[in-house]
């Protein structure tokens, strides 16, 4: 998998993990996390409304209450689940 440069800089700022550790965490994010097809609701909605504005999102995944965008085999962006959706992801 590739991490583009935007997602490099959106885990190390939102997810304070460092440069080194980026990689062995997005793989461990993978294998572990829930995709997005298995989710309803509010959860799928606020995914919608992201993959719509930035127009990216084929394999999308969740993990740690953080949403990976991914399209393709490149991951794209992180983004954090808002507060109020973080208990049903």
């Amino acid at each position: 998998m590739q991490v583009s440069k935007h997602a490099e800089k959106r885990i190390r700022k939102r997810l304070g993990i460092p440069r080194k550790a980026i990689a062995k965490f997005i793989d461990e994010a993978e294998t572990r996390g829930t995709p997005l097809n298995q989710f309803k609701g509010r959860v799928k909605k606020f995914y919608d409304a992201i993959s719509i504005r930035h127009s990216a999102g084929n394999k999308t995944f969740s993990y740690r209450d953080y949403l990976f965008i991914m399209q393709d085999d490149i991951l794209i962006t992180v983004y954090e689940v808002p507060k109020y959706l973080q208990g049903k992801v």
